[in-house]
C-alpha cells in the first residue's frame, strides 16, 4: 500500500477499523496534491463534540470517572493518529532521510 493511501484512509476513514489499520510495508509515490480536511472523518460515536468533560480527579474506582478517564486518553491518542497522518502527506519524501523520517514516525 502507498503510504498516502494509508494516511487518506485514517483522515478520510470514518471507522476505528479505518483508523487502527496496520501495513506491514509501506511504498512511496511522487506526492499528489490532497486537501487536508479541516477534521478528520468518524462515525457518529466517536465523533468530535463542542461539549466539555473535566478528566476526573480521583475516585477511579466509580464506573463513570474510569470510563471517562479512559474515554479521554483514547480520544487523545486517536487524534495523535490522525494528525500523524496528516503530517505524513503534507511533508515531501524526496530524500532517502526524508524517507527515514516517514518510516520512523
Amino acid at each position: 500500500m502507498y503510504l498516502d493511501e494509508y494516511c487518506k484512509k485514517i483522515l478520510l476513514g470514518q471507522s476505528l477499523a479505518d483508523k487502527l489499520t496496520h501495513i506491514a510495508c509501506v511504498k512511496f509515490r511522487e506526492t499528489i496534491a490532497f486537501d487536508i480536511p479541516a477534521l478528520p472523518a468518524r462515525e457518529n460515536r466517536i465523533q468530535f463534540s463542542t461539549k466539555k468533560l473535566r478528566f476526573p480527579k480521583g475516585h477511579f474506582h466509580e464506573v463513570e470517572k474510569k470510563a471517562i478517564a479512559l474515554h479521554t486518553f483514547a480520544n487523545h491518542e486517536l487524534l495523535a493518529i490522525e494528525m500523524m497522518a496528516c503530517a505524513l502527506i503534507l511533508y515531501p519524501h524526496n530524500t532517502d532521510e526524508l524517507k527515514r523520517f516517514k518510516y520512523g514516525v
